[in-house]
């Protein structure tokens, strides 16, 4: 019973965490809009960009309304073949307001063109997360760049942060729920979940994340995930 208890009490954090991207996202795009004044394209793109982070906001209250009535505290996956620069494009394009918001520069390399099986829209929540987190911790006036390396049967999603980069002994427990390194101290608001999150898609798609130490300084997160060898 303490058991479904805690994975109960997990799963509403985790889904109640990933509320707040899309919300920055409408905020943050909404003041691009009242500042785009008469210039009809850039007020279209803002208003593009927030009806797809309300699609998102929708998707995860979709989710506490599906647990809430199945009594099933978990993420359901619906697994096809899915192109990765439809995957990746979008989502860095999203998150391109939070980045001006924070005075961030957000770059995406050209992304091979190759397939993945996957759930889009968790695979998507993964990416999302992850660059929140880059974001979050990246100052003003740095840079976050995102990028795709096709392997022999594999592929990842890399992003690269100008932060401060986790100590060895943080990134031995980066991936733990709830765990937040020496860095958080500065973003009180953190709830230490958004890594552990894009964990559990990653290994739902039978993927991998892994994180290491960038020289200077700053963080790099791959996502590691099969291709589709049927389709790539």
């Amino acid at each position: 019973m303490l058991r479904v208890e805690g994975r109960r009490r997990q799963f509403f954090a985790e889904v109640s965490h990933e509320l707040r991207t899309p919300v920055t996202v409408i905020r943050g795009e909404s003041d691009i809009a009242l500042r785009a004044g008469d210039d009809p394209v850039d007020l279209k793109a803002s208003l593009r960009r927030i009806s797809d982070a309300a699609k998102d906001l929708s998707a995860r209250v979709q989710d506490l309304l599906d647990a809430a009535r199945s009594g099933s505290h978990d993420y359901a996956f619906v697994l096809a073949p899915h192109s990765l620069p439809a995957l990746i494009g979008p989502v860095v394009a999203q998150m391109q307001a939070l980045a001006r918001y924070r005075g961030i520069a957000l770059s995406l390399a050209p992304v091979p063109d190759c397939r993945v099986v996957a759930d889009g829209e968790r695979l998507q929540q993964a990416l999302t997360t992850v660059l929140d987190n880059a974001l979050r911790y990246t100052p003003e006036g740095g840079e976050v760049r995102v990028s795709a390396l096709r392997q022999r049967d594999s592929v990842a999603i890399q992003v690269d942060d100008d932060g401060p980069g986790m100590s060895e002994e943080d990134l031995a427990h980066a991936l733990d729920p709830q765990f937040r390194g020496r860095a958080a101290a500065a973003h009180p608001s953190g709830a230490g979940l958004g890594l552990s999150i894009a964990d559990r898609i990653l290994q739902a798609h039978g993927g991998s994340i892994e994180l290491s130490p960038r020289e200077p300084r700053g963080l790099r997160v791959q996502l590691h995930l099969p291709l589709d060898t049927d389709g790539a």
